[in-house]
């Protein structure tokens, strides 16, 4: 029973405050251009002061960079294995890359990080920084190659890889935990008013973060394309998290640790695979509709995980 009301206890608060942002967006109290300004101040303000916080306040384990190796690596391994398979089911090349970013692609630096210290605590926060400081990169990286190889196929417009680099190094979500990590290394401390100035940012980035993913929520195109739904949210929410939190527990890893890497993997598709997907070419109706529905899903894929996780004394 502790272990039902801990998970339940974590996940729920993300799901109420996403419902209300749709709420407030459905009912015409928010304004869509609202949204569309909230989502681009989280990512370029609110979510990078989260990481350079918890990146430069938190204590560092040699353990945690086992974890973050085995994080990246799992990543790079799911999108090579998505890169091979999904064109052997999946006809239209304007759509094959959407679906390998919903195979490894989630919203780790909202979501992930937000249910990974309600469930496991703030000794969790530093590893889940780091992490998503360098899976922004790689996610917007192998996303890029995804989609100027399939795409370009199909004669959409294309944009060299090259040109996609400067931008992923550029990322607010990036700069944030490395600027984070200098400091902790250096031993830089801020005046006191500066320094609360930016726990109070951060501590409004996740819930304000969450509220916004609410208002962008449409379930217009997620009955055409049920089919594709169904079997990317089983891919999404149940195979690949099954496989990748087996395997970290066999090589080892237990308590937070195997925490972060099951919620990571748990996390729904990404919010930007819509953004990346509309400016080159692919469909990002498909993207839409992945999105809302393994968001909707993942909150019971967590729960299941965590409950699992304790349960078997792993967390």
């Amino acid at each position: 029973m502790n272990a039902f009301t801990l998970a339940l206890n974590a996940v729920l608060p993300m799901v109420l405050l996403i419902a209300l942002g749709y709420v407030l967006k459905r009912t015409g109290y928010l304004s869509a251009e609202f949204f569309n300004k909230a989502n681009q101040l989280c990512f370029q303000i609110l979510l990078p002061v989260s990481l350079f916080n918890s990146s430069r306040s938190s204590q560092f384990s040699s353990g945690d960079t086992e974890a973050i190796v085995f994080g990246l690596s799992a990543t790079a391994a799911v999108f090579l294995a998505a890169f091979f398979l999904v064109p052997r089911f999946e006809p239209d090349n304007r759509r094959r890359p959407v679906w390998i970013q919903a195979m490894y692609r989630g919203n780790f630096v909202i979501y992930g990080m937000s249910v990974c210290v309600r469930l496991l605590g703030e000794e969790c926060s530093s590893l889940t920084a780091i992490l998503a400081g360098f899976l922004v990169p790689l996610y917007n990286f192998l996303a890029a190659v995804a989609l100027e190889y399939f795409v370009s196929q199909e004669g959409g417009s294309r944009t060299p890889l090259l040109k996609t680099l400067p931008r992923v190094f550029k990322n607010p979500l990036l700069i944030g935990p490395l600027l984070g990590l200098l400091c902790n290394f250096l031993g830089l401390h801020f005046p006191t008013a500066i320094d609360t100035a930016f726990n109070d940012l951060g501590k409004i980035a996740t819930p304000f973060a969450l509220i916004a993913l609410g208002g962008k929520f449409d379930f217009t195109y997620a009955r055409k394309y049920l089919g594709q739904v169904a079997l990317g949210n089983l891919l999404r929410q149940a195979v690949i998290p099954a496989v990748m939190t087996a395997l970290a527990a066999a090589l080892g890893f237990r308590g937070y640790q195997l925490g972060v890497i099951m919620c990571m993997f748990c996390t729904p598709m990404a919010v930007s695979a819509f953004a990346m997907s509309r400016m080159m070419g692919a469909d990002d109706k498909l993207a839409s509709s992945l999105i809302v529905t393994t968001t909707c899903v993942s909150c019971l894929s967590i729960f299941v995980g965590a409950v699992t996780l304790t349960h078997l004394g792993l967390i």
